[in-house]
């Protein structure tokens, strides 16, 4: 052994400044280091490298999905096979056609040979007449998504079979309120309605919307809900409108694009455009 392998091993910053010819085996260790530190430095710039890209495809993708969809919606017959339907699922989804010709409806005596406002699920499970074959099907035994407090409504009055699964039951408590489910009578009026708009179902109630903003007030000061867990639902698109308008002041309100496309048909959006950003609502457990 010399006096270099005798000697105590360096560090490698040591090495670095050191003369070759004074190394015998840390020459290993430090050809190791810079071998590492090379790799390093090309493995991070691959991955950002695969992240821009990514981020550039999706970019690219997403142009191309809104010209595709906007010369769909400009088209009368749309065909599509098994394969492109899976693939283009999230375009063909935005198109929400319907059928708004009475002679082609199921209800129409002459229509009821095209039937085109009926699903194919519905045409498999209840042909009409002897032209179809009806197709075995079982119906929903047990649910998985709601509390039972919540499930009893729809079994006593749809699915009076409905089974819970045992893990509903196990659903925490919703901080703040005595109950997960109330009903509330008041007599607060409605608000006046537009009278340039007589024909509009869009309903509104100012006391409502203050109520409502005050609930999802006391949910987020329980310091465990945020915005996104969340959901008001309205079946009137004006008072949607004032819900959004009220509290978009204090949270960030999320609109489906459905919600958001019906607003803007009806000019209840115009006030809102710079205060809120729609986006797709996502659907949660009860």
């Amino acid at each position: 052994m010399n006096d270099s392998q005798g000697r105590r091993a360096r560090q490698v910053r040591t090495l670095v400044l050191a003369c070759l010819q004074d190394m015998s085996q840390e020459r290993q260790k430090l050809h190791r280091d810079w071998v590492t530190e090379i790799t390093n430095c090309i493995r991070e710039n691959l991955c950002r490298a695969i992240r821009l890209y990514t981020k550039a495809k999706d970019t690219l993708n997403q142009c191309r999905q809104e010209l595709n969809l906007l010369c769909l919606q400009q088209a009368h017959v749309i065909g599509v096979t098994t394969t492109g339907l899976v693939k283009n699922l999230d375009i063909l989804r935005h198109l929400r056609s319907k059928t708004q010709n009475y002679e082609l409806q199921h209800e129409n005596p002459n229509g009821e040979k095209y039937t085109l406002d009926v699903s194919f699920f519905e045409r498999l499970v209840q042909p009409k007449g002897d032209w179809g074959l009806r197709i075995p099907f079982s119906i929903l035994e047990i649910q998985r998504r709601m509390h039972p407090s919540i499930a009893q409504l729809i079994k006593d009055t749809l699915y009076p079979n409905l089974q819970d699964h045992p893990s509903v039951a196990e659903y925490p408590n919703v901080l703040g309120f005595a109950k997960r489910l109330f009903w509330l009578d008041h007599q607060e009026p409605e608000a006046d309605t537009d009278p340039s708009r007589i024909t509009s179902t869009s309903h509104s109630n100012d006391f409502e919307v203050d109520m409502t903003a005050a609930l999802i007030s006391l949910l987020i000061r329980q310091g465990k809900y945020h915005n996104d867990d969340i959901a008001v639902i309205t079946p009137y698109r004006g008072q949607l409108q004032k819900m959004r308008r009220r509290m978009g002041r204090s949270y960030e309100v999320v609109v489906g694009d459905r919600d958001a496309e019906d607003l803007e048909k009806e000019g209840l959006d115009a006030d809102d455009r710079d205060r809120t950003k729609p986006s797709a609502l996502q659907k949660r457990p009860y």
